[in-house]
């Protein structure tokens, strides 16, 4: 009698629980945030980190350490309309050991985020994703031929491309990029992010002579405006809304930076948009599933790095310690459910 009544409840219960864990989200979060010279204690060889540990200059210790994990975690927790992001792009971590220490402290720990990176030296970019939303079919580093700019030393900047199957969305194609913007401590050559937008526009293209509407999110920090040629005319990233072409992409945040003289970084009394969400054209004309509207690019600014103007510092002022998160302000966008 006790296992009759077993397999009834087990009947009734399972296929509830399949619907559950079957489910569609009614909205995807995604944020990119550029944690800024997030390096660990520990003086590594093969990464330039000799700043960054205790016997250092900065005297960059486990309390600060510690304490800059737990302004990013919280950050990340509070963006995104105080949801935590489903989809996490970050750079200006030294490694992975970094990241795990920003998803396992208790704003985030609960959201179980996996890490998507090829974990070398000199590569800072990762994706992270909430249990169950992201199954990551192919990832690689996109490599940039600097030789025709008169580049022999390649300059470490990263592009990680990852081809992965996104929980309601289907199949998506991620970029996620840390373009060249200080060199020996001065504003890096323009030819630099050039560069970087051919080698990110050559793999775009080849993704749409295969799939014409390709599911394409790119973010990053680019160290360029919406306008710089970079991006609008290497990557052809702009705020066209008619007659789109299939090959288009959309920038989030070309009209927040032109229009409402918004920003992420802070540099001279004036504020830049260096980091940015660049989506397909399928994203944003797709009314039957999933898509982004023109106007969802979003800065959250915690307004806790500076109360007094509310903008963005880094840790570091040269050697002398600010107690900041970091120089750039987290960029994020909903990816929202259509209604039947």
């Amino acid at each position: 009698m006790l296992r009759i009544c077993f397999n009834l409840v087990y009947l009734l219960i399972f296929p509830l629980l399949t619907i559950a864990q079957n489910k569609l989200p009614e909205q995807i979060t995604l944020l990119f945030y550029n944690v800024d010279n997030m390096y660990d204690i520990t003086d590594d060889q093969g990464n330039d980190d000799n700043d960054y540990h205790p016997a250092s200059l900065k005297a960059w210790d486990e309390k600060r350490y510690d304490l800059k994990i737990k302004n990013i975690a919280e950050n990340i927790s509070l963006a995104g309309d105080f949801k935590r992001p489903d989809l996490i792009g970050i750079c200006g971590v030294e490694n992975k050991k970094v990241i795990n220490d920003i998803i396992n402290d208790r704003r985030l720990r609960r959201d179980d985020y996996s890490i998507h990176m090829i974990d070398l030296a000199g590569t800072d970019v990762a994706l992270l994703a909430k249990k169950d939303i992201l199954n990551v079919k192919d990832m690689q580093l996109i490599e940039i031929d600097t030789t025709f700019l008169g580049r022999n030393n390649g300059f470490h900047y990263n592009i990680l491309y990852i081809n992965a199957f996104v929980k309601g969305l289907g199949k998506c194609h991620f970029y996620l990029n840390d373009w060249p913007g200080i060199e020996n401590n001065s504003r890096a050559p323009e030819n630099l992010r050039i560069g970087a937008a051919i080698a990110l526009r050559k793999s775009i293209d080849e993704i749409f002579n295969f799939e014409r509407d390709a599911k394409i999110i790119i973010m990053g920090t680019f160290n360029d405006e919406p306008t710089n040629r970079s991006l609008m005319t290497v990557l052809n990233a702009t705020n066209k809304r008619h007659n789109i072409d299939h090959r288009d992409l959309y920038n989030l945040y070309y009209d927040t930076h032109n229009i409402n003289n918004m920003g992420t970084v802070f540099i001279n009394d004036t504020w830049q948009m260096w980091d940015q969400i660049i989506v397909s054209s399928s994203l944003i004309r797709d009314r039957n599933g999933y898509h982004i509207e023109y106007s969802s690019g979003m800065i959250f600014n915690p307004a806790k790095d500076n109360k007094e103007r509310s903008k963005p510092a880094s840790t570091y002022d040269g050697d002398n310690y600010t107690g900041c998160t970091s120089s750039h302000l987290p960029v994020y966008c909903i990816i929202k459910k259509s209604k039947q």
